[in-house]
């Protein structure tokens, strides 16, 4: 809310998919808006009488659409990003059995195995609630023969993609 009087406001979400949602629902009011109101432009310049401005719809503030878009603050970027650092996890363990232990916790966006460390993991969830439920659940926890070490991890290769 620090840039109100910009009219910028930045809002929050635990669950990547929320976001998606609320972004893609947004856009898509703007621009009907946007729409609605280059028709009624358009039939300014005809001979025929315009008709009147459209009325107002949900969504609007003060009459007026909205625009939103994804942003990743500066400071944000060694923030936790609901992604976990699995290590010590027993070789037998399979990718599946991998994310079958994670998934309990709720749904993992993407999982993958370190490229030049076999056996580390990297878990991504959706919701960051659901990563750091996993991480107290399961850091240090006996699995086969091997104690889980498991930790929040921003970006794994440092450049925000994994």
């Amino acid at each position: 809310m620090e840039r109100l009087q910009e009219g910028i406001v930045t809002v929050h979400f635990y669950d990547l998919r929320h976001s998606a949602t609320a972004l893609a629902a947004i856009q898509n009011r703007h621009i009907q808006q946007q729409n609605r109101v280059g028709l009624h432009y358009a039939a300014l310049g005809s001979l025929n009488f315009p008709p009147p401005l459209p009325p107002l719809a949900d969504g609007l503030v003060a009459g007026c659409a909205m625009w939103a878009q994804f942003y990743v603050p500066r400071t944000s970027a060694g923030s936790n990003q609901g992604i976990l650092m699995v290590r010590n996890l027993d070789p037998v363990v399979s990718s599946s059995g991998v994310l079958e232990i994670f998934e309990s916790f709720g749904a993992v966006k993407e999982l993958r195995e370190a490229p030049l460390e076999r056996h580390r993991w990297f878990v991504e969830f959706f919701d960051i609630r659901d990563a750091a439920a996993a991480l107290s659940g399961l850091n240090g926890k006996r699995i086969l023969r091997k104690h889980l070490k498991i930790s929040f991890i921003a970006f794994p290769d440092g450049h925000g993609r994994m």
